[in-house]
Order: C-alpha cells, then structure tokens, then sequence
C-alpha cells in the first residue's frame, strides 16, 4: 500500500466519527434553500416589488428547476468535504471567501451567477436546461449567503440583524 494511500486511510479512520456532524450541512442547506424560494414566491405573489421576480420566475419554472436550486446548496459542502480530505486549496475561494471574509463577499457564488448571465442563450440546447444551470449557479450562491447569516452576522436575541461591535 503507497504511503499516501495509507495516508488517506488514517484520515478517514480518524475522521469517521466526527463525520455524522457534517451531515447537517446537506440537509440544512437544502432547507434553507426551499424555505427561501417559497418565501420569495410568496412574496412575489403578494405584490412585493423588493422581490427580483424575473429570477423568482425562473428558479420556479419546472419542479426540477426548483429541486436543482435546493440540492444546488451542497455543492458548496461537497468542496469541503473535499478539502477535508484532500487538502484542496480551492476550498476558500469556492465556500468562502479568500481569506475566510467576514463581509458576507460571496465571491465566487456571485461569479456563477454572472458567468451565467454572459453565456449566449444559444449555448444551451433548450431553455430548461440552461435554467437548471441557473438554478444550480444560484443554490452554490444561497448556500454562501446562509453560511455568513450563520457564521458572521451579529444576530440580536430577536433574530434580527443588529450593528457589529467592534
């Protein structure tokens, strides 16, 4: 057996029994992702114009469009898990922030969605699956934006908000 075989099996051995505790992220995250789109929905279908509606619109097209956005959510998780393991350097960039940014600067989810907005309609072959890719683009996105609201925000004993102090 090579050494960095016999490496990666020490980790995982080591590492398996604290593995149930990164299972809350692929659940967690897919929640908070159908949570926000039926939220935003309804918000929409309320009359409320702070709503991007056109987006609304698309992530609820299709009930696979839909699902791609919640499931879209672990991809950001999938990576660390990655990195967990493997010492993948990219984990920063693509989870967090480089350096691990306490502004809530979802850089690379951000990136996603503007890649997506550049690509001529033409280089899909059909309308559904160029709104998966967005779908997908905007789960990696709101998995980001979770992970600031609980990482980083200052949170007053209501829920809301509040002033960092310094």
């Amino acid at each position: 057996m090579s050494l960095s075989r016999l490496r990666r099996l020490l980790m995982l051995s080591l590492l398996s029994p604290i593995f149930p505790a990164f299972l809350w992220g692929p659940f967690t995250h897919t929640h908070i992702n159908r949570k926000a789109l039926s939220k935003a929905k309804k918000l929409m279908e309320s009359g409320d114009n702070t709503i991007n509606q056109d987006l609304v619109r698309m992530l609820t097209s299709s009930r696979e469009t839909q699902n791609s956005y919640a499931l879209a959510a672990n991809t950001a998780d999938a990576i660390s898990s990655y990195h967990t393991l493997n010492d993948f350097t990219a984990y920063d960039y693509t989870h967090n922030s480089i350096p691990d940014n306490a502004r809530g600067l979802p850089n690379f989810g951000y990136t996603l969605v503007d890649t997506w907005c550049k690509i001529p309609k033409s280089a899909w072959s059909s309308g559904e699956t160029r709104l998966l890719d967005l779908a997908i683009a905007c789960g990696w996105l709101s998995h980001q934006i979770a992970d600031w609201y609980a990482h980083y925000a200052c949170i007053d004993g209501s829920g809301n908000i509040c002033d960092q102090e310094d």
